[in-house]
């Protein structure tokens, strides 16, 4: 299932997330088609249409631009923390931040937790057609070749085009 798709893959500033360590270790290096440098920037290139993501549910669940692709996958969970130094820990003014964040996540557990007990990621796909891909890596491949033929001191020809564009 996860080969049949274009990935959305993580820079080496993201490779601590279980996520990017689930894709590096299921996913080939051919799949990947973009690395990004944040999760909001993998979020918005499956919203384009660039591929599917490995997102965290509270991200990509209100983004109505997306539908999942799999349920959230255990390999990818994470447990929320909320850490202070030991020293301010009992600092009335630090406790009620704490308190405060502590409630406002747990308001939110539902968007958070996907539908387990922890930080859930699942796979998304832009809702954009196969039709919609096929466009991109139409796209893709002209460029490529255009830079091709640049490389090696060609001009392309003005009325060349992508050989599935072309029919």
């Amino acid at each position: 299932m996860y080969c049949e798709y274009d990935w959305l893959g993580f820079e080496d500033s993201l490779g601590h997330l279980r996520s990017a360590r689930w894709v590096s270790a299921n996913l080939s290096e051919e799949r990947l088609v973009f690395p990004a440098d944040s999760l909001l920037a993998l979020r918005s290139a499956a919203v384009a249409g660039f591929g599917v993501a490995a997102l965290p549910c509270y991200l990509a669940d209100p983004a109505a631009e997306l539908r999942r692709v799999t349920a959230p996958l255990p390999d990818m969970e994470g447990s929320p923390w909320l850490l202070t130094h030991p020293d301010l820990r009992k600092v009335a003014r630090v406790r009620t931040v704490l308190d405060f964040m502590a409630n406002a996540l747990f308001r939110q557990r539902g968007l958070i937790e996907g539908t387990g007990s922890r930080t859930r990621r699942a796979v998304f796909l832009s809702k954009r057609t196969e039709a919609d891909f096929q466009e991109w890596r139409d796209q893709r491949d002209w460029t490529a070749e255009k830079y091709r033929r640049f490389d090696q001191g060609e001009r392309m020809p003005p009325d060349w085009k992508p050989p599935r564009a072309a029919g």
